[in-house]
């Protein structure tokens, strides 16, 4: 008897660790060690906006997988993106919210960077590390 009740405490114990390791994660946003915050940012013609959201990092994710799961969740900050493949580069982000860049007429375009500055991958090569923050930054240059 008193070995069943030990084991159902050790069980106790190990599911309020983990609930509670699980919602701090939650609640501690882009620090925590399983997360990343990804956003868009417009401010060089209107409608101007910016949106962020928390996403959790999963092994072997890249960027575009993130950004279907963005619209997906919040469809009205994330409205759409599009991204146009080519060999042997991968994707290459056109369109974010609506807002396409278009480098030949005025040398618009969709710029990632992480933590560490502007990144030379695309959508397609790029896996965001926990506690990253990716930014697209619709620019101009």
């Amino acid at each position: 008897m008193d070995m069943k009740c030990i084991i159902f405490v050790l069980c106790l114990t190990i599911t309020v660790s983990w609930s509670k390791q699980k919602h701090d994660c939650l609640e501690n946003g882009p620090s925590c060690k399983r997360q990343f915050k990804y956003t868009i940012n417009n401010q060089l013609q209107s409608p101007y906006f910016r949106a962020s959201i928390v996403l959790r990092v999963y092994p072997r994710v890249t960027m575009i997988r993130y950004m279907e799961q963005s619209v997906l969740q919040k469809p009205k900050e994330f409205v759409n993106f599009r991204a146009k493949f080519t060999a042997p580069y991968g994707y290459f982000v056109e369109m974010i919210h609506d807002l396409t860049g278009t480098y030949t007429v005025n040398k618009t375009y969709w710029q990632i960077s992480n933590s560490s500055g502007p990144l030379d991958v695309g959508v397609s090569s790029y896996i965001p590390s926990a506690g990253d923050a990716v930014l697209f930054n619709f620019t101009q240059g």
